[in-house]
């Protein structure tokens, strides 16, 4: 039996599961191309995976197709469909069919990995399909690699993208992170295990920009476990996303790390690398649900004692994704106190790229121009080519 089989018809729902496949490190000849009614005709002849996904685009004949799909489907086979948006009748049906989960497009691409995590075994814990907010902590695996300068610029590009974001910061002291906003309040009259109900949001935070807020109670020294879990679900609640700017040497930052949606770690590649890896994993259990992604931030110029990208692959079983050094860009962003600064240049893009691999998106292949003499180039190039038709 396969694990699992996903029939998608449009290239916006393709994309996302391919990736969605990737991180979940099954075959991408799981994801077939066609639709439900090619679905149908496949089960009709195979024997059903263990999870099945399937995108619904006949939507006139709706009801007729997921009879016919009842005929079909083995009774173990668990199913999710995607499509446009249901009634909440329309989805107590389903469900009372039998439909594990129904997802509106565009899809909620964290919900749908949990769930398929769930359903394929993979973790222990039963995981619903929440539509809450996700908890994503940045933390480095070592000191000084631009923790800080990470968190706030994937805070600001997620709340540019829509998401209502709020970044926080687990640290006693202000730490970085208040150097690229200068302006703000300096704390909050809350500490953060005051922080107990929806109403005391307002009063516990302060708004960036446009779709950013910062969380302002920062003081955590009498903060518990429990707390921090009911902080946590609180925000949760409240924004899309949740962006933890985490020290590695908090006494809190192994409960934030297991309680976390996406956990990014950040560091430079040296030699030293391994045994502080090691020694991060050994203060938290990491639980099956959670992505993990790595981020290679290239704080200075190359050196001879970098571990090559293939050794990097095979020790974090993942290629991690890569910062360029940007000569004092991101210092620069926060010595100003202008967080914009952190919109340009090569760390913005690569950024834009860490982002959407948080969304699980996939950047499209656009070509843009190089550096000064090639856009020069193709500007001559289009002046010649306008004279050369006259």
């Amino acid at each position: 039996m396969k694990s699992l089989l996903a029939f998608v018809a449009t290239p916006a729902v393709r994309q996302p599961l391919e990736l969605l496949l990737a991180d979940l490190k099954l075959p991408a000849g799981a994801l077939i191309t066609g639709s439900e009614h090619q679905a149908i005709d496949y089960l009709a002849i195979h024997s059903s995976p263990q999870l099945l996904i399937v995108e619904i685009t006949d939507l006139a004949n709706r009801e007729s197709v997921l009879a016919q799909l009842a005929d079909v489907v083995e009774p173990d086979c668990q199913v999710i469909l995607l499509g446009a948006g249901l009634s909440v009748s329309e989805y107590r049906e389903l469900k009372t069919l039998g439909i594990l989960e129904y997802f509106d497009t565009p899809l909620d691409m964290q919900a749908l990995r949990h769930l398929c995590a769930h359903a394929l075994g993979m973790t222990d814990s039963p995981v619903t399909s929440r539509h809450g907010g996700r908890i994503i902590t940045v933390s480095g695996i070592q000191g000084g690699v631009g923790t800080s300068s990470v968190a706030a610029a994937l805070a600001q590009q997620l709340a540019q993208q829509g998401s209502h974001t709020l970044l926080a910061q687990l640290d006693d002291e202000l730490g970085d992170v208040a150097g690229f906003w200068p302006k703000r309040s300096v704390d909050s009259p809350l500490a953060l295990h005051q922080l107990s109900q929806p109403q005391l949001i307002p009063r516990a935070t302060e708004q960036l920009s446009n779709r950013l807020d910062w969380l302002c109670s920062s003081e955590s020294r009498h903060t518990s476990s429990a707390q921090l879990g009911v902080v946590n679900d609180l925000l949760a609640e409240h924004y899309t996303r949740v962006v933890w700017d985490c020290e590695k040497h908090h006494a809190l930052a192994p409960d934030l790390w297991a309680r976390a949606d996406i956990c990014i770690w950040v560091f430079e590649s040296s030699v030293a690398l391994i045994d502080q890896w090691q020694r991060i994993q050994s203060r938290f259990s990491a639980h099956a649900h959670q992505r993990h992604i790595l981020v290679v931030n290239q704080t200075r110029p190359e050196r001879s004692r970098q571990i090559p990208a293939e050794q990097l692959t095979q020790l974090f079983g993942q290629a991690p994704l890569v910062i360029p050094y940007c000569k004092e860009q991101p210092v620069f962003a926060a010595n100003l106190g202008d967080a914009a600064l952190l919109n340009s240049g090569k760390f913005a893009l690569a950024m834009a790229s860490l982002v959407d691999t948080v969304q699980l998106h996939k950047r499209s292949a656009e070509p843009t121009p190089g550096g000064l003499w090639q856009r020069l180039r193709l500007l001559l190039n289009g002046k010649n080519g306008v004279g050369g038709a006259a």
